[in-house]
């Protein structure tokens, strides 16, 4: 994780983008629920049309903060993963330059390509999922703990 980080730390704005989106994310998957409920409560079981259609209004929303919260961090997910890939592997290139014809016998260029593609992918995969589930997750539960309490 510290090698993946060493890369990802160099982008400090895609990271915040990626935080403030999956905040937007959670504010849609947690408030939906939240604002049916006062729907249902103060709209619907009092029959106040008019706080019905304010929630409706609401819930819209939510739903566009959602949207956009999802789109945001696909697109800050996929950007940093993918410059983080092809600098690593620009760094891996750049090392294989000062190898001899020696050393790229005994390592052998099949696995050599396999590091420079297969290896590297699955590092861009780890990443992915930790950028997008490692961030969203702890938010979801220090905002579920927060609406408990409240």
């Amino acid at each position: 994780m510290a090698y993946i980080w060493s890369y990802l730390r160099r982008y400090p704005k895609w990271l915040v983008m990626n935080f403030t989106a999956a905040i937007l994310f959670v504010i849609a998957n947690l408030g939906l629920p939240t604002v049916l409920a006062r729907m249902i409560d103060e709209g619907i079981n009092r029959g106040d049309v008019d706080k019905l259609y304010a929630y409706a209004w609401v819930m819209f929303a939510v739903v566009l903060t959602g949207i956009v919260g999802r789109v945001l961090l696909a697109y800050a997910v996929g950007k940093l993963t993918t410059t983080m890939v092809q600098v690593m592997r620009n760094d891996i290139y750049a090392k294989l330059q000062e190898y001899s014809h020696h050393e790229y016998e005994q390592i052998g260029v099949s696995s050599l390509v396999t590091r420079i593609t297969s290896d590297a992918f699955v590092l861009m995969q780890f990443a992915d999922q930790v950028l997008k589930l490692g961030v969203i997750t702890p938010l979801m539960m220090v905002s579920s703990v927060f609406l408990i309490l409240t």
